[in-house]
């Protein structure tokens, strides 16, 4: 390791709080993606993007920001490896994760039923019961196998050599993020059955990929503030490669085809943007009362998804109700989108203030985490 490699351990190791061995630019990541995610559900199912005028400056600048926000959900994947590489397994966090879960899809089931009698179905009330076999959130269900999954990558991680990870890795994303849109684009079908990045064997990948980034670094010589300049870059390239693909397949084919082919969750560019992304905040120190705070919401923020993404909610609350958004002027519509979805994301860490001084009251960590050892410690005597 040379003494620019040396500078650069040096300065991630102060970034980490050395009392809780907690890295606030991480924690800060999980907030700013989730705000993204908001964001994305708003210009989408919000009916934002699909009220503007095809290649009009609202549709563009639309279609720019949700290319900006498409690399969140990654962001949180890599984020899953990145911390979970070192940290010891339990499955209590799976429990607690999964009554987290409950805690909405039930609770919010009974609100809606209080106060619109006869809205809830049979069908909704099975998948507020059993939220993961029932798919009601696809990225908690796909986390569920990851989970299962993590003893045997960190194992990997741990064991192989650099060299091994580095070639395993690069020849899976070159062939996923790379070779793959082209393969769909001509002949339109999932051949590796990855749903486009909505399964739980991308949440894989990018897991290895964000344990890897944690155990050995990646683009060490690279400043900081030119991550941040790396993630604008190839977002530009994925938003300008639409507009190429649009006009181009209109001239070949009468009509545009295969738009969106480098803006998915697999796509090379979108991979990028939520590598320099976690790269970036691994590296700015945040202290004081800046990471008190950061220290407060990070463990809230995965109930919003939980919350505004319930399909009562979302049905009622967010399907096509901001279609208006998209014919104001452009000055208007940016702050008042994001101003939406900080609102959204404030809310809900609100109410889940409440469900996590509840599960506190409960005892619930402790509960889960002492059953666990006792069954660890009778599974090792036998």
């Amino acid at each position: 390791m040379n003494e620019r490699e040396h500078n650069f351990d040096r300065q991630t190791d102060r970034q980490t709080d050395r009392q809780t061995g907690r890295n606030y630019g991480i924690d800060l990541l999980r907030i700013v993606s989730m705000f993204m995610i908001v964001i994305l559900h708003i210009l989408g199912a919000g009916g934002v993007i699909s009220n503007t005028k095809t290649l009009s400056v609202n549709y563009e600048v639309g279609w720019f920001i949700e290319t900006a926000a498409f690399c969140a959900v990654n962001c949180y994947a890599l984020i899953s490896g990145y911390v979970g590489v070192f940290a010891k397994h339990k499955y209590s966090n799976l429990v607690m994760l999964w009554l987290r879960v409950i805690f909405y899809t039930v609770g919010i089931t009974i609100i809606i039923m209080i106060i619109q009698p006869g809205s809830v179905g049979k069908r909704s009330l099975v998948s507020a019961l059993f939220p993961v076999f029932t798919n009601q959130y696809w990225y908690f269900t796909s986390y569920v196998i990851l989970f299962l999954f993590i003893p045997l990558l960190n194992n990997a991680l741990n064991t192989l050599s650099k060299k091994q990870i580095q070639v395993s890795l690069i020849t899976i994303l070159v062939i996923i993020s790379v070779i793959f849109p082209f393969v769909n684009a001509a002949f339109g079908d999932d051949i590796f059955v990855l749903g486009y990045g909505y399964s739980a064997w991308w949440l894989i990948i990018l897991y290895l990929v964000g344990g890897y980034v944690r155990k050995y670094g990646l683009f060490k010589r690279v400043k900081t503030g030119l991550l941040l300049l790396c993630y604008l870059f190839v977002i530009s390239l994925a938003w300008a490669s639409k507009l190429v693909i649009h006009f181009a397949t209109q001239m070949i084919f009468g009509t545009p085809r295969f738009e969106d082919m480098w803006i998915s969750y697999i796509s090379v560019f979108v991979l990028l943007a939520a590598v320099f992304l976690l790269l970036f905040f691994e590296r700015i120190s945040i202290k004081g009362t800046l990471a008190k705070v950061v220290g407060v919401i990070s463990p809230l923020v995965f109930s919003v998804y939980l919350i505004h993404i319930h399909p009562l909610v979302f049905k009622n609350l967010i399907v096509n109700q901001f279609t208006w958004i998209g014919e104001k002027p452009i000055y208007v519509l940016i702050p008042i989108l994001l101003g939406i979805a900080f609102a959204i994301l404030i809310v809900c860490c609100l109410i889940d203030l409440i469900r996590h001084y509840l599960f506190k009251l409960l005892k619930l960590r402790e509960r889960l985490n002492c059953a666990e050892q006792r069954i660890r410690i009778r599974v090792s005597s036998k």
